[in-house]
């Protein structure tokens, strides 16, 4: 996991001092990198913290310039189809100066524009400033699995992988959402684009989003939903065709997601469900290593 924070302004801000002590209280999400980025013209901040997974060189530092058209982005997640992508931009021209993820996005916006999320698979946040046209895009994958929490006004869009991170400017408003506080004590969650505070929302799972730093204004569209259920009586596919089918859909998403250049490991349950994953990605990567925590040692280490 990575962490990432912003600004957007139609003037230029001085104070983006609580750029740098936002990445200090989001540390956990990304110890082994940091980076910050100040547009010439003062009106965009974009920091990350960075947990490297893929391309663990310098390389994939972020946040990450595109030398030939401007374009800058932090990017939480990882794309798991990237390789693929990376083919196919390569046969379109495009040279890459890494082996990470973060630079195939550039080049998938540079090519595609924001259709480039119609072709992502993988668990995603980014912010990408364009020059060129004077936006921020914005986009969060289709289930939801990275956060993004978002701070707007007439005049800037601020944003970030977690609320504390908006708060370290002190500036901002501490007024709780009593609809949002009774939603959480009613499910224990907070749905949908609401926030615990007021004037803060999250961008929703498979959304996007554009903001025109010159107007101010923002279009948020939904780019992905689920494709509606057939009737029962158009399957025409018994059950061992079904079942061949899931097979091989479970088999593909785990190997997608064992694409790494550190270790991978499986967190062990006692479930069902880590058990099937288990056994896929060894089928996929003989040598992934699994962990579980046993309720004595849970008893022994955990404290308070």
């Amino acid at each position: 996991m990575c962490g990432i924070l912003g600004i957007v302004s139609r003037s230029p801000n001085s104070d983006k001092g609580w750029l740098k002590n936002g990445l200090t209280s989001i540390l956990h999400r990304g110890p082994d990198d940091l980076g910050q980025w100040i547009s010439p013209d003062g009106r965009v901040g974009l920091a990350h913290r960075r947990l490297s997974i893929v391309d663990l060189s310098m390389a994939g530092h972020q946040p990450m310039h595109d030398p030939e058209n401007g374009l800058v982005i932090v990017f939480n997640g990882e794309i798991y189809n990237f390789q693929h992508l990376r083919h196919e931009l390569s046969q379109k021209g495009y040279m890459f100066r890494s082996q990470s993820d973060t630079e195939v996005l550039l080049k998938a916006y540079t090519e595609w524009g924001t259709d480039c999320l119609t072709k992502l698979n993988g668990m995603f946040v980014f912010a990408l400033y364009d020059p060129r046209n004077e936006v921020l895009f914005l986009a969060r994958d289709r289930a939801g699995e990275k956060p993004l929490f978002l701070y707007q006004s007439e005049e800037e869009l601020r944003f970030g992988s977690e609320l504390k991170a908006l708060l370290s400017d002190t500036a901002l408003p501490r007024q709780l959402d009593q609809e949002s506080m009774d939603v959480y004590l009613t499910m224990g969650y907070i749905p949908g684009d609401k926030c615990i505070l007021k004037g803060f929302a999250k961008l929703m799972a498979a959304h996007a989003m554009i903001f025109d730093i010159s107007s101010g204004k923002s279009r948020t569209w939904r780019y992905w939903q689920l494709p509606e259920s057939p009737e029962k009586t158009s399957y025409t596919a018994g059950k061992e065709e079904l079942l061949w089918e899931l097979n091989n859909l479970l088999g593909d998403s785990v190997k997608r997601q064992l694409v790494a250049d550190v270790p991978v490991g499986v967190l062990l349950s006692g479930g069902l469900d880590s058990s099937i994953i288990t056994s896929y990605a060894v089928q996929a990567s003989p040598r992934v290593k699994t962990f579980h925590l046993t309720r004595e040692w849970m008893k022994e280490n955990m404290h308070g």
